[in-house]
């Protein structure tokens, strides 16, 4: 994490490639553990932790670098779903989910000029439930649009499985990093 000479936080990717791989690749695990851990019948993941690391993660790049790391939770989500036996377009729909969800988030925990809200004010602990609750509700709606377009499930059915799973990660995930 660096800051700027304004105070803005952000990561630099040269200075934290590592951390932003291991970040990312812990993203991917996360993906695929909760995709074969899903309850039996589920068509989604009953709880799905890489969306709080992914808007964590998301949250530390400034606006002009959010895209990369975007593009790569995309890319990643998509690949453990296509690892997991899904569809390649349902592995596509929900990689994009994920990706949406992780930039309301980023975009939700940083303040007009960039810098990120942290829990030492009250205005940074509100963020918290509303971020959640913005992602949870952004990957839902993808989620379910693509499970009922593709066949692979009821929007309503998964729009109440995928909101509370995404919701309950960022809720207890994203603010340790904070």
């Amino acid at each position: 994490m660096t800051r700027t000479e304004d105070g803005r936080q952000g990561v630099s990717i040269s200075t934290n490639l590592g951390w932003v791989v291991l970040a990312l690749v812990t993203v991917f695990a996360l993906s695929i553990a909760s995709i074969k851990l899903s309850p039996l019948g589920s068509e989604v993941a009953g709880w799905w932790p890489a969306a709080g690391l992914s808007v964590l993660l998301a949250s530390r790049f400034r606006r002009r670098n959010l895209w990369l790391v975007l593009a790569a939770i995309l890319v990643l989500t998509a690949l453990a779903n296509v690892v997991a036996d899904r569809p390649l377009a349902v592995a596509a729909g929900y990689g994009v989910a994920n990706a949406v969800a992780s930039g309301v988030g980023a975009r939700l925990l940083q303040d007009r000029s960039g810098r990120l809200y942290g829990l030492d004010t009250i205005r940074g602990l509100v963020r918290i439930p509303i971020t959640a609750i913005a992602c949870g509700t952004a990957a839902a709606l993808i989620a379910g649009l693509t499970a009922s377009v593709l066949g692979e499930g009821e929007f309503l059915r998964t729009v109440g499985s995928v909101l509370p799973a995404h919701a309950a990660a960022v809720l207890l995930i994203t603010p340790l990093g904070l």
